[in-house]
């Protein structure tokens, strides 16, 4: 059987998939394992030590995920395309990493930035190798698109708003405008002829 800690921490970031940090309950999560709340006191300080820990463990959830996912590109296992779709589909089944994390934790929120841009880069480096992205694409701006749609992606009144109901058709739409863009070849030359850079 798993430790106080690890069954706490397993349930308190289930919770925080659908939920907020100050609507997760010790109680609540006392109840569903069955134990006091004064045993889960005692495994942690506090509950703000709880969400620490459970940031922690998510962050090193997603650099194992990526990992993962590049390993099988290289591997020939998936192609690129199918590892971004499958990454950027885990990063945004997660919400619980929100305003509201920004707010309690900001240190901990841009190191988990940091760690997602790094995930990035590395694939984009990989996608570059691979000759599946132009290499002369300015990689922050790249990603700086990618981030703002996968966060857009994990706002439920937004998704709610566009009508927006399968989180699969959204990042199969969003992969298609991303990497195949929206312009016709019509549209590319009038695009090109005006040169916007």
């Amino acid at each position: 059987m798993k430790n106080i800690k690890d069954l706490v921490l397993t349930a308190i970031e289930e919770k925080l998939l659908t939920n907020s940090f100050r609507s997760v309950s010790i109680d609540s999560i006392a109840k569903e394992l069955h134990i006091s709340k004064r045993t889960i006191y005692e495994t942690f300080e506090s509950k703000e030590s709880i969400f620490e820990m459970a940031v922690d463990r998510y962050q090193q959830k997603i650099i194992n995920y990526a990992n993962t996912v590049a390993a099988k590109i290289q591997s020939g296992e998936i192609s690129f395309t199918d590892g971004m779709y499958d990454l950027i589909k885990y990063f945004s089944e997660r919400t619980m990493f929100n305003n509201e994390l920004l707010a309690l934790l900001p240190e901990k929120t841009k190191k988990i930035d940091q760690k997602k841009k790094k995930i990035f880069m590395k694939f984009y480096k990989l996608a570059v190798q691979e000759g599946i992205i132009r290499k002369e694409i300015n990689k922050e701006v790249y990603f700086m698109i990618v981030r703002c749609c996968a966060l857009a992606m994990r706002d439920s009144n937004l998704r709610q708003d566009c009508n927006f109901t399968n989180m699969n058709s959204i990042i199969s739409d969003f992969m298609n405008i991303i990497n195949l863009g929206i312009l016709t070849d019509k549209g590319k030359k009038i695009y090109c002829k005006h040169n916007y850079k």
